[in-house]
């Protein structure tokens, strides 16, 4: 709880740092969205994540909106290949698709955070992001993307998704960008990511701890 708290805190110094207004941190999704997870092993450290990540009740009738970003907070040294994004829902025009960014350095992403987790010292961010408003999937859509990671294992972190809102202001909380005039949504939740390898030494104490906890009960008994 206090790791979750150091994080909403970062992020709101982070928002802040973006002149936006409104709500300064991702809100607890609580049914706007639906994910589905798969993890294929390719090899001793290497993976296969792939997401299917549902809008169910974020659109406004009035304006293109829906999900449009998806951020994971992956490890430092985690290798990303075969990177897949989503099409646009909206076929039309050319210049509206989807992106991917990998930020190694946290503190200076190329592209504006609305809603930054706590990578730590030992975490990167990896986003998924549509680029213009027809590039949305509304609500009863689903947006599909995956990637490869080399050098990590399965876990579980934290995650947000994003709606975007248009112009139109929404009646959940959301953040103002003054300097388009676009209104965002995001929505923190816990994912299975990739995380990092524990260290041989974390390992071992582990493992003692668990021969440990076991001659314990022998003795017991």
């Amino acid at each position: 709880m206090q790791e979750r708290k150091m994080m909403l805190g970062l992020v709101a110094a982070a928002l802040s740092s973006l002149s936006l207004t409104g709500v300064t941190s991702a809100i607890p999704l609580g049914g706007q969205y639906s994910v589905s997870t798969t993890v294929t092993q390719l090899g001793a450290d290497k993976y296969r994540f792939a997401y299917s990540i549902t809008n169910i009740t974020d659109e406004l009738a009035t304006t293109y909106s829906g999900f449009d970003i998806l951020q994971l907070v992956i490890p430092t040294d985690a290798i990303i290949t075969e990177v897949q994004v989503p099409v646009i829902y909206y076929p039309e025009p050319s210049q509206f698709y989807w992106t991917s960014v990998d930020t190694p350095n946290w503190d200076a992403p190329m592209y504006p955070h609305w809603f930054d987790s706590n990578a730590g010292a030992d975490g990167r961010m990896l986003e998924f992001m549509g680029i213009g408003d027809r590039s949305v999937y509304p609500s009863g859509t689903t947006a599909s993307l995956s990637f490869v990671a080399d050098n990590v294992r399965p876990g579980v972190g934290d995650a947000v998704i994003v709606t975007y809102w248009g112009y139109q202001v929404p009646a959940v909380g959301y953040l103002h960008r003054p300097v388009t005039g676009e209104h965002y949504t995001g929505y923190l939740t816990a994912l299975t990511v990739p995380v990092a390898i524990p260290e041989p030494a974390t390992v071992a104490l582990l493992a003692l701890g668990g021969v440990a906890t076991l001659i314990r009960r022998r003795r017991r008994a």
